[in-house]
């Protein structure tokens, strides 16, 4: 429910931190440097299974994934991505949160 421009001037003083507004994919920079930390909030099965494939590559090693609608039930979607791509490595978090941190294989598929 938060406003755009709110959230980008509340993090306006933090120079290490991106946000990326748009449809994901389309609007996804490209050349990204490794990142530490994503917070995926895309709602729908597909998107989160884009985010990723995009994502898990440029994650540093003891990065986190954190998806924000995990164990929302209306996106019971990106609950099924997030356990098929990573299984017993999901952490759940307070709800709907859930995250993965990047260690060596633990993703099923990549790496």
């Amino acid at each position: 429910a938060s406003d755009f421009e709110d959230v980008k001037s509340y993090l306006s003083d933090r120079p290490n931190i991106a946000i990326h507004r748009g449809v994901f994919p389309e609007t996804w920079p490209k050349n990204l440097k490794p990142i530490a930390l994503a917070h995926v909030d895309v709602d729908m099965e597909k998107v989160a299974r884009e985010a990723i494939i995009l994502l898990w590559p440029i994650l540093s090693p003891g990065g986190y994934l954190v998806f924000d609608d995990y164990g929302a039930e209306s996106c019971r979607g990106v609950k099924r991505a997030v356990d098929e791509m990573f299984g017993e490595r999901v952490v759940v978090g307070p709800p709907p949160q859930a995250w993965v941190q990047k260690v060596f294989a633990n993703m099923r598929r990549g790496g």
